[in-house]
C-alpha cells in the first residue's frame, strides 16, 4: 500500500510541475509553447470525465494559450514534435493510475492554474 501511494505522490507532482511550465514571452505575445498545451490537453482528456470541475479549469487554461492564434499555428504546434512528446509523456502517467485515484489527481492538477 505504501508502494502505492507513493506513486501516486510522484505522479501528481509530475502533472502538477508540467502543468506550471510557463513558455518564455518575447516581445509582444508569448510564444505558443507546445508541449505545454500537449500537456494540459492530454490531461484535460484525461480529467473531464472523472473531474468536471478540474475539466473547467483545465479548458480555461488551454482557452489562454490559445487565445489569438489561428487554426493554422494550432494545427502546426500540435503536429510538433515537442507536442508529440509531452502527450506521450502524460499518456505514460495516466496510464499508471486508476479510476479509483483520478479525481485526486485531476484535482490537483488544476489546482495549478
Amino acid at each position: 500500500m505504501n508502494k502505492f501511494c507513493n506513486g501516486m505522490g510522484h505522479i501528481a507532482a509530475t502533472l502538477s510541475i508540467s502543468l506550471l511550465a510557463i513558455p518564455c514571452v518575447h516581445a509582444g505575445e508569448p510564444a505558443l509553447n507546445a508541449q505545454q498545451l500537449a500537456i494540459t490537453e492530454r490531461v484535460l482528456k484525461f480529467c473531464g470525465p472523472v473531474n468536471p470541475d478540474a475539466a473547467k479549469k483545465l479548458q480555461e487554461k488551454i482557452s489562454e494559450m490559445v487565445k489569438g492564434r489561428s487554426e493554422a499555428d494550432l494545427a502546426t504546434a500540435r503536429d510538433s514534435e515537442e507536442y508529440k512528446k509531452g502527450y506521450a509523456m502524460i499518456d505514460g502517467i495516466v496510464a499508471q493510475d486508476d479510476e479509483q485515484n483520478a479525481k485526486a489527481l485531476c484535482k490537483n492538477s488544476a489546482a495549478d492554474k
